[in-house]
């Protein structure tokens, strides 16, 4: 009878072995498939670019590696020199936000063809303020951890530059209680963004940026109040921190 045991639980032992090797086995195959379909998607983009649109849904939910990121990135160069205003550019650059929300932010050139020509606008322009949020997240952290450069602070002013459309795009259909105007977008993002940019030189070098964008005022109210006393402001901060006082004091958004 121990016998009978002990073989019924090595059998049992036997199988759930199996089927773990079988389970593993599927998912390797079931990423390279996913692999190769996503391979097979480039193609078809590469040959017929208007597909994008038809194809957008489905590389969002596939998993997508670095050698892919390199198709793609490639993608945007070859389609962006045959045509400025490329709809299945800013598609795949969305894409790449979305599946590559870091690596994008390594490459120099990815920014500053995200900045160029004001392709941002159509890339990000239907983001709400909890879409933002994560590309602020990322951004930030990229910032605080690398050496950034101007480009990086001009992909931060798109950001915002955003929200302040989203907010423009509210205060034209109604009026704005003086009450609510903390919680609107283009104040909340600054806010967010803000604090997240924890190094007083990184705010300045920002709003050094930021201050040639139509949402600088509310970036500048933040480091005004909490910089204008402080007696480690270099020359340079001091000089951004009164630049735009007199312009900014009858802003109609300085409320």
């Amino acid at each position: 009878m121990q016998d009978i045991q002990f073989q019924v639980g090595e059998t049992k032992k036997e199988v759930n072995y199996t089927l773990q090797l079988i389970e593993n086995n599927l998912t390797e195959l079931y990423i390279k498939l996913q692999a190769e379909e996503v391979n097979f998607l480039i193609e078809q983009i590469y040959k017929q670019p208007n597909l994008m649109h038809q194809l957008y849904d489905r590389f969002l939910v596939l998993r997508l590696t670095d050698e892919h990121f390199q198709k793609l990135v490639t993608f945007i160069f070859e389609q962006g020199k045959l045509q400025s205003d490329n709809e299945a550019v800013n598609s795949v650059f969305s894409i790449i936000l979305n599946q590559f929300p870091k690596k994008w932010l390594e490459d120099n050139r990815l920014k500053e063809s995200f900045i160029s020509m004001n392709s941002w606008v159509k890339i990000i322009g239907q983001y709400n303020f909890e879409g933002l949020k994560p590309l602020v997240d990322n951004l930030c952290d990229y910032m605080l951890d690398k050496a950034p450069d101007k480009v990086d602070f001009k992909v931060g002013s798109a950001y915002l530059e955003q929200s302040y459309k989203l907010y423009k795009g509210i205060v034209t259909k109604r009026v704005i209680p003086p009450e609510v105007r903390d919680s609107l977008p283009d104040k909340r993002l600054t806010l967010y963004f803000y604090n997240k940019l924890s190094r007083k030189e990184l705010r300045f070098d920002m709003y050094d940026v930021l201050r040639q964008y139509s949402c600088g005022i509310h970036f500048w109210k933040l480091l005004e109040a909490e910089y204008k006393s402080d007696q480690t402001n270099t020359l340079k901060q001091t000089e951004l921190l009164n630049l735009c006082k007199d312009v900014y004091m009858g802003h109609p958004d300085n409320v």
